[in-house]
């Protein structure tokens, strides 16, 4: 009777500890994704400015570590506030997440990109050439 009562014990204290550890994975599961949402821009879904400082702090102590070079590109949309004003604010946006994704798709790792505000862009180039990094910003441009 002391052992069926102990295994009725242990079995429920099993499945008090299965529910505990499906908890905490969902916390951890909605952490990650508030930390991601937090480092993200909601337009372009690239990261946003507070990750860009974040990250060029880091690849900064970095590069001064390692003594490599680190290049920082800033980038905009020339004549935007014109074309935004005249064409309006979704199709500015439609814009904005179209030079994000050309930027995006040629800003991956190492490299990193970011929105930096508005209609601006940032781009981290840590340990490229002069004319790697301008072959990449010119392929941005056209």
């Amino acid at each position: 009777m002391a052992t069926d009562q102990a295994q009725l014990q242990n079995q429920s204290l099993e499945k008090r500890l299965e529910v505990s550890t499906a908890e905490v994975e969902g916390l951890k599961e909605h952490l990650e994704q508030v930390r991601r949402d937090a480092t993200t821009d909601g337009l372009t879904n690239l990261a946003n400015r507070k990750a860009f400082d974040d990250t060029f702090a880091h690849a900064c102590a970095v590069s001064d570590h390692k003594g490599t070079s680190l290049s920082l590109a800033l980038l905009d949309i020339d004549h935007f506030k014109s074309f935004n004003g005249t064409w309006g604010h979704q199709t500015g946006d439609q814009v904005i997440r179209f030079v994000a994704s050309v930027i995006d798709r040629l800003g991956s790792s190492p490299r990193f990109a970011a929105r930096y505000g508005g209609e601006e862009f940032a781009m981290i180039f840590p340990s490229e050439s002069a004319e790697v990094i301008e072959a990449a910003l010119e392929e941005i441009r056209v």
